[in-house]
């Protein structure tokens, strides 16, 4: 996130050759959006649509003679067998602690097989849901705060991390190339901010966000 770029320059550790590099790297990474010349907040991506997640693909379910008695024998505490022949885990099941609740719960005749192959079906039930790699809300949906949306408030801030890197290198007396860059940036940080400052104060408030997605209500791609 923007967010990470933000921090890191503020707070110093960076030299500043290393700072530049980032403010380099900013504008060739995923995080540039070319046509309003700014920052979303988080990289775009495909979210996957509400009926194709929570399907086990059938790799994965091959991988647990568990998983296949449990569906042989008509169980669903665990996972059940749908009318287009796709495995979905219960979905009451909101995080790994309720899968294994619901694995201790599961009859003796299974109990066995659970032993030799609970750290299996843990796996899959990861490389179905991802879990470790949610980062909050930016990273789920589309819009306000989210996925391609330019959070101003952000920008904002990362103007004055470059306006504070290229403060500290007036006070080191850096080369004139290398505080050159640093203005250079700095003067299309504000140009990006321009239309903002356009705004009245009430429309500042309303309009602090800018999406690739429109409809967003009051949020919407009005900047």
């Amino acid at each position: 996130m923007l967010e990470g770029q933000v921090g890191v320059l503020s707070s110093g550790y960076l030299s500043e050759e290393e700072s530049l590099s980032v403010l380099d790297s900013l504008k060739d990474s995923n995080l540039f959006w070319d046509d309003q010349y700014s920052y979303i907040l988080y990289p775009n991506k495909e979210l996957l649509g509400f009926l194709d997640k929570n399907i086990i693909p059938e790799k994965e379910f091959n991988r647990s003679s568990l998983l296949h008695e449990l569906v042989k024998d008509g169980n669903n505490q665990i996972i059940e067998k749908d009318i287009n022949a796709k495995y979905h885990f219960n979905g009451l099941f909101h995080n790994a602690g309720s899968l294994q609740d619901e694995l201790e719960k599961l009859p003796e005749k299974y109990q066995s097989l659970l032993q030799e192959e609970k750290d299996i079906i843990l796996d899959i039930f990861e490389h179905v849901f991802d879990h470790k790699s949610f980062t909050g809300r930016s990273g789920t949906f589309y819009g306000y705060e989210g996925l391609g949306s330019i959070y101003w408030h952000m920008v904002s801030k990362l103007l004055l991390a470059s306006a504070e890197v290229t403060q500290k290198s007036i006070s080191n007396k850096s080369d004139s190339k290398l505080l050159g860059d640093f203005l250079i940036i700095i003067l299309k940080l504000m140009k990006e901010l321009e239309s903002i400052n356009r705004l009245n104060y009430m429309e500042l408030f309303l309009q602090t966000h800018t999406h690739t997605h429109p409809g967003e209500g009051v949020f919407n791609n009005l900047v």
